[in-house]
């Protein structure tokens, strides 16, 4: 028998419809980390659907009647997999109220920071060296930002790859940093990916490059498609005070260091 969830994330709230006896323990598999969940006994019409619809082994979700993504075993991959889905659904949502982008991100004496870059770019070993250094926790895969141009605690551990590439969860704490709790004004957006033997000599981008990289890393895409010059705006207005940099490193603690460096040689505390 089906059973129902009220979906929470930051503002938005969603129908959660599961056919499979198994959908408590599903969904908090696969519910993302910013999110709660709480059983009820009817369906919100005044709130947007999604759907988790097995058919034996193999599945489907489905978001307003739109089948999103199917599946065809139930494994740790296709965990991660479904939560991306849901991830891109909240995106969609609470757009453009919030934006995500594929990007790190840390709090540096209360000013944030976010590293954009798809995955295997090196975002999460940047990271984790300026947990090292002191900033605190808001995602290393994940930057949530509203139209004030605030950035928001995603609240999910880091993954980190093995020579392998098999993910491990760690929580920051074990680099001795906190989550973010509360939102903070974004101050600095990086583009570093990792080369190994490079030097970190980086160029001050300008603001259509900056929108134009964050644009690249939405994680939902298809707001380029149904308005991309007011999305563009969207993301100009947001970013238009913020400082771009842009260039290939080597070992992070190199950009640790001239990021820290430039933090103490500003008075106001800016990047």
């Amino acid at each position: 028998m089906p059973t129902t969830f009220l979906l929470k994330g930051y503002e938005a709230r969603l129908n959660f419809i599961c056919s499979d006896g198994r959908s408590k323990k599903l969904l908090s598999r696969i519910a993302p980390a910013f999110s709660s969940f709480t059983e009820v006994d009817f369906i919100d019409e005044t709130l947007s659907t999604i759907e988790l619809v097995f058919d034996g082994a193999s599945g489907s979700l489905i978001f307003d009647d739109n089948q999103i993504t199917t599946f065809y075993n139930l494994n740790d991959e296709v965990f991660s997999h479904l939560t991306d889905k849901l991830i891109s659904v909240f995106a969609f949502v609470l757009a453009p109220q919030k934006y995500f982008f594929h990007a790190g991100a840390v709090s540096i004496c209360g000013t944030g920071v976010i590293i954009v870059g798809p995955s295997f770019s090196g975002k999460t070993s940047l990271v984790k060296s300026l947990l090292k250094s002191g900033a605190v926790y808001y995602s290393d895969d994940v930057a949530v930002v509203d139209r004030n141009g605030f950035l928001h605690p995603f609240n999910n551990s880091l993954s980190i790859r093995d020579n392998s590439s098999k993910r491990s969860i760690v929580s920051p704490s074990v680099f001795g940093a906190q989550h973010g709790k509360v939102s903070v004004p974004l101050g600095l957006i990086l583009h570093a990916p990792y080369s190994p033997g490079s030097t970190w000599t980086p160029s001050n981008q300008s603001q259509a490059q900056a929108v134009w990289m964050l644009t690249t890393n939405f994680i939902y895409h298809a707001f380029l498609a149904i308005d991309p010059a007011e999305t563009w705006k969207s993301v100009s207005d947001i970013i238009k005070s913020v400082p771009y940099y842009s260039g290939i490193r080597g070992e992070a603690s190199e950009l640790v260091e001239w990021l820290l460096t430039r933090l103490d040689q500003n008075d106001h505390g800016e990047f």
